[in-house]
């Protein structure tokens, strides 16, 4: 979200307008295929493989978005939908974190997934920009430190391999069959 209309403006040579729109199309994804996903976990009593396909799809994507060239607007906005939209399989995580704790403390445990998103995304962000710092040639423009694609494609990376170890990390998790533990 942060990082993402720059790096869009940087390696697909979007202007503003553009690169936010295409953010705002993995937000959009997402609002489709939460729901989706949600109803596919429940229909086939399974929290584990939604989990895991979505993962899988979302980080392979998301990678070839990142590490192709050439790529056509178009082709990178239907990248960012579709990622968005696999990506959605996150709210599945709620219900597991519901279904395996005690029913008198499922409130507690969907504020503690909920913590847990949103701490990890919001320690990726100072992690993606130093990334980028890191990666500066040293070039200025107008007083501004100038960072070229690869240092934007470079900390974008975190996301596909972040993605990668939540599929790992996704097949030690206990199935639950939709069913309180």
């Amino acid at each position: 979200e942060l990082w993402g209309n720059e790096y869009l403006k940087s390696i697909y040579s979007m202007d503003v307008k553009q690169a936010t729109y295409g953010t705002s199309l993995v937000f959009a994804g997402w609002a489709v295929g939460g729901p989706i996903a949600g109803a596919c976990s429940d229909a086939i009593r399974s929290r584990k493989l939604p989990l895991l396909v979505g993962a899988l799809l979302s980080s392979i994507v998301l990678s070839v978005l990142m590490l192709g060239e050439g790529f056509s607007q178009t082709t990178a906005y239907a990248c960012l939908f579709l990622t968005g939209f696999l990506g959605g399989v996150q709210v599945i995580v709620f219900a597991v974190g519901r279904e395996n704790c005690p029913i008198h403390l499922s409130g507690t445990a969907t504020a503690t997934v909920n913590f847990l998103i949103t701490m990890v995304g919001a320690l990726l962000q100072p992690l993606a920009g130093t990334i980028i710092d890191l990666t500066w040639t040293g070039e200025h423009a107008y007083g501004h430190h100038v960072y070229g694609p690869e240092s934007y494609r470079l900390a974008m990376l975190m996301v596909p391999a972040g993605i990668i170890l939540a599929f790992i990390l996704i097949l030690f998790l206990r199935e639950t069959h939709c069913e309180q533990q």
